[in-house]
């Protein structure tokens, strides 16, 4: 996938001189690219994070879907179908921690969205109640 990625985004250099700025060898790895990971290949990605109970590959629907609204409404699973899962999978403190900021980060774009960090949010409080607790200022009280 590696090698795949790097020729679709600096095309292919059959001499090896580095020079060689193939547009044309761009545009092909790309398409290529665009056609073998589609929605489609998102949807059965998560399928199988979902009966895998992989937190890692749910976590990469869920960050995908945020940051891509037309990739959002053309996945046959919502946000919250996505979170539900996360939340099933029970993620450990640090990692509900950052899908929490990365949820908020997006609340405010998307009602749906805003409805799946709610429900997350909640998850955590049940979880991992110190988590959401704020700390007192220390240098306040002084």
């Amino acid at each position: 996938l590696v090698r795949t990625i790097f020729l679709a985004l600096y095309g292919v250099d059959d001499d090896g001189d580095g020079d060689d700025d193939d547009k044309e060898s761009v545009d092909e790895n790309l398409a290529t690219l665009k056609r073998d990971y589609d929605v489609a290949f998102l949807q059965r990605y998560f399928e199988t994070a979902k009966s895998d109970a992989d937190s890692k590959a749910l976590r990469c629907v869920l960050s995908i879907s945020l940051q891509n609204k037309k990739i959002r409404t053309q996945l046959k699973c919502s946000v919250e179908e996505i979170v539900a899962c996360l939340v099933s999978v029970e993620c450990g403190p640090m990692e509900s921690a950052e899908i929490r900021a990365e949820l908020d980060k997006y609340a405010n774009r998307d009602s749906s969205v805003k409805t799946a960090a709610q429900k997350f949010v909640n998850f955590v409080q049940a979880k991992y109640p110190l988590q959401l607790k704020e700390e007192p200022d220390v240098l306040e009280s002084s």
